[in-house]
């Protein structure tokens, strides 16, 4: 029986549609959900030159707070007991650790992010969570 689930969210078409996911499988096992969304920083802008290294990371933190208020929206008043963390770095990773230390017995993800330059050069965060993650992990398309 599930227990815990990881969503990964990062306000595309398909985390909405692993968010979906997600609430149902919580609903129908009693699991907690904890909703993630890794954001990138100003150092992953490093090919760029960048003036204004602090007025850019406060737009990047009004964007990952902008997605998370996406994702708050599907689970508030369902009943589900969810929490919710921004955390900066490299996606896979922090989503494969996150999991680790809470205990999840299920990550939810979805098969496409809104990243499409990083997913060029880095190949697929889904796919590098797939790999490497301790638990299951549910690919959502």
């Amino acid at each position: 029986m599930l227990k815990k689930i990881l969503l990964a969210f990062d306000g595309s078409e398909n985390s909405l549609k692993a968010a979906d996911y997600a609430l149902i499988m919580a609903q129908h096992n009693n699991a907690e959900v904890e909703i993630i969304h890794v954001r990138e920083s100003v150092t992953s802008y490093s090919t760029r030159v960048i003036y204004d290294a602090i007025e850019m990371e406060k737009e990047l933190v009004s964007e990952a707070e902008e997605i998370m208020v996406q994702a708050i929206e599907k689970f508030k008043d369902t009943g589900i007991t969810f929490t919710t963390s921004i955390r900066t770095g490299d996606p896979a990773e922090i989503i494969c650790e996150e999991a680790e230390k809470i205990g999840a017995t299920e990550i939810v993800i979805g098969s496409r992010g809104m990243n499409t330059l990083s997913r060029f050069f880095l190949g697929s965060i889904s796919l590098k969570v797939l790999t490497h993650a301790h638990c299951t992990t549910i690919v959502v398309r």
